[in-house]
């Protein structure tokens, strides 16, 4: 693909993802939803566009969301972790061993969990106290959320490459 199509693939999926980021503002019913779908988008920049190009999307979908999006909820889930996580994803995958895949895809979203639970904290609910065991609570929840999250985009992926990119890109 040459540089101005990867180019013009990149800002239309950017200008997506934001338009589904500015969405999740208006519905506090469907806010997560939207920002899943926005990180799926980051997926289609991965394997269409590959990795760097997908970081530079990335960066520049967080970069006009925190100038457009007026809530800053859904722009702190995708922009500490749902929106690089295609990248993690990418790399991880291509490891031989399953095991260190998923060590790894555990160590990057716990991490950037604890980072969410900061900002959250510090934001929005600063008079409210953790106990340890509603943070116990919280992080296997998480993980849990985390491994169907993961396994649904896989799922997502083999879908796209198989059913739905061939009718994109037809030769």
């Amino acid at each position: 693909m040459s540089k101005a199509k990867k180019t013009a693939l990149g800002g239309i999926l950017a200008a997506f993802a934001l338009i589904l980021l500015f969405l999740a503002n208006l519905s506090n019913v469907l806010d997560i939803c939207l920002v899943v779908i926005a990180s799926m988008v980051m997926f289609v920049g991965v394997i269409e566009l590959g990795r760097k190009w997908m970081l530079i999307m990335y960066a520049a979908v967080t970069l006009l969301a925190l100038l457009l999006v007026p809530i800053r909820a859904p722009l702190i889930m995708f922009a500490l972790f749902l929106g690089y996580y295609p990248f993690v994803k990418s790399l991880t995958e291509q490891l031989k061993r399953r095991s260190a895949e998923y060590v790894i895809k555990f160590a990057v979203f716990n991490a950037a969990a604890v980072i969410c639970m900061v900002f959250f904290k510090t934001l929005f609910f600063e008079n409210v106290t953790l106990t340890n065991m509603m943070a116990i609570i919280f992080v296997i929840i998480a993980n849990g959320l985390f491994l169907l999250y993961d396994i649904a985009m896989t799922r997502l992926i083999t879908m796209y490459m198989y059913k739905i990119r061939p009718k994109l890109f037809r030769r």
